[in-house]
């Protein structure tokens, strides 16, 4: 029973997370061809793309951290050999959202949201 637990708690988090992604970019409207004028051309970062820098940050801790703990609890040498690669790669990607971030004074930590959070709570 444990098990249906922690599986619901991952498909409500990966769901939410889906939806507030969703939410996020249609209230963003536009052009995407980019020749909508956003006001935003002064270089600075739309309240959008600093956004998705702040949501990507969290989502990159959480898939280290989750990465890790598979790490430490799989058995299968695949599933072991993915959770690897997916630490090396969100770490990475990490470091690239981090550049990014500092480049326009966009605040951001490499810490899993509340939610991702309790999620790893329940799976560790």
């Amino acid at each position: 029973m444990r098990k249906f637990w922690k599986t619901l708690i991952v498909t409500v988090v990966v769901a939410l997370g889906v939806t507030s992604l969703a939410g996020a970019t249609s209230s963003g409207g536009g052009d995407h061809d980019g020749s909508h004028d956003d006001g935003w051309s002064d270089g600075a970062l739309s309240p959008l793309d600093a956004w998705f820098l702040r949501q990507a940050q969290h989502s990159n801790a959480f898939e280290i951290q989750a990465g890790q703990l598979a790490l430490t609890k799989a058995t299968d040498p695949e599933v072991r050999g993915l959770a690897a690669a997916i630490v090396q790669d969100h770490s990475a990607q990490a470091q690239q959202v981090q550049a990014l971030a500092s480049k326009y004074s966009v605040p951001v930590e490499l810490v899993p949201s509340p939610l991702q959070a309790f999620a790893l709570e329940q799976l560790g």
